[in-house]
């Protein structure tokens, strides 16, 4: 494994995103403003909207990332590389 920091990295980033979603949740208004237009909130969500990060950082990581890797594997040399680099920055725009 080439990048075990940048995994410890999104790993940590993740866990911490669980754990405050989970220790807020039951103190958070059953609806979320998620856009704001002149200080009026003009889109909402629900509360369990905060746990779609780490939901999604976990998919990525561990279901797209493989195939990432895959794709790459039969047309660069440095697949792994490139696998990686395109699973942190999904995680990033997530």
């Amino acid at each position: 494994m080439v990048y075990l920091g940048s995994l410890i990295t999104w790993a940590i980033i993740t866990s911490l995103c669980l754990i405050i979603g989970i220790l807020s949740y039951a103190k958070l208004p059953s609806e979320i403003p998620v856009q704001w237009d002149n200080g009026i909130a003009t889109s909402v969500v629900d509360k369990k909207f905060i746990f779609v990060y780490p939901l999604a950082c976990i998919c990525i990581r561990i279901l797209l990332r493989p195939v990432i890797y895959v794709r790459f594997l039969m047309n660069y040399i440095y697949e792994e590389h490139i696998a990686e680099y395109l699973s942190n920055y999904l995680c990033s725009i997530a």
